[in-house]
């Protein structure tokens, strides 16, 4: 916690909300801390009015005593900081090490040896079990997919609050033997290097890094229209919009089973290493902000 005892010269709020980085930002204030950062990396859609209005008083406060302004996308710098800012932010993408992300065949036999995955059409999620990434409409794509193809599969990778509902939604439609639960693990990269085509549909996201982990993997990806047109940076994404409905989803996931035997999956390794979300830009961007 802060304190006045304490000298900062800087002091950077990297999570949090716009109620939370506020009060941090005025505290910091009432210290003397002459660098007060706010770094937003969320982009909520869709709020209660209420909650909108708060948000937007705290918004005020907050540009008002952060002396500077980061986002990981045009859209979670707009969200926490107001459009009329926008000149004034500073866009730092969230950066990965591009080299743990590229495409393995042992990998991938790997994970679809352990989790007998044989040939089947295998559609992926990496995500934490919660409203923001709309499991419950992802389910309901896949009960769509599988009248198409049966023996399809989905892996869904990650823990969290509203799994058991997941789980209860999955038993409804009888797909249990269809959808596997692998839990949190260390090795997403291995997952993704097991999956046909990765899908996001959420229902916001700051920019969704796990979308650049994907295409650093070389896999297809379709996602919400949600998602910001900064993770795009290789033709792999494909965006619909969740008002599509289902059968447009998964017509769009299914037509990638055809064409996946033809797909180089270390054709688009390059185009992400050389981007902006490569970890070797991350000293730049920290230089550029301490100044």
């Amino acid at each position: 916690m802060l304190h006045k005892s304490y000298k900062f010269d800087i002091i950077h709020v990297n999570t949090g909300g716009v109620l939370f980085q506020t009060i941090l930002a005025v505290y910091a204030h009432f210290l003397g801390i002459q660098g007060r950062i706010a770094h937003s990396h969320n982009a909520l859609l869709g709020e209660r009015k209420f909650v909108t209005i708060i948000n937007w008083i705290s918004s005020c406060c907050l540009t008002h005593h952060a002396t500077k302004y980061v986002a990981c996308s045009e859209l979670a710098g707009a969200y926490l900081f107001g459009r009329k800012k926008a000149k004034e932010v500073l866009l730092m993408p969230n950066c990965i090490d591009v080299s743990k992300f590229a495409f393995s065949q042992d990998a991938r036999e790997k994970i679809r040896s352990q989790f007998h995955l044989g040939r089947s059409f295998t559609i992926g999620h990496v995500g934490r079990f919660d409203a923001q990434k709309n499991h419950v409409f992802l389910i309901e794509i896949f009960r769509c997919i599988v009248k198409m193809d049966p023996t399809a599969r989905l892996l869904l990778v990650g823990g969290g609050d509203l799994e058991r509902k997941i789980r209860e939604q999955v038993e409804q439609y009888h797909l249990t033997d269809k959808v596997i639960f692998a839990g949190v693990t260390d090795a997403v990269q291995d997952y993704l290097c097991a999956m046909d085509v990765f899908v996001l549909p959420s229902l916001y996201e700051g920019l969704g890094i796990v979308n650049i982990e994907a295409q650093a993997s070389g896999l297809p990806c379709i996602v919400a229209n949600t998602i910001p047109i900064e993770a795009k940076i290789t033709n792999l994404i494909e965006f619909i919009a969740l008002s599509s409905g289902t059968k447009v989803w998964s017509d769009s996931i299914i037509a990638y089973k055809a064409c996946y035997d033809t797909l180089d999956r270390t054709k688009v390794y390059e185009i992400v290493e050389n981007s902006p979300y490569n970890i070797s830009y991350l000293p730049k961007y920290i230089d550029n902000l301490y100044q």
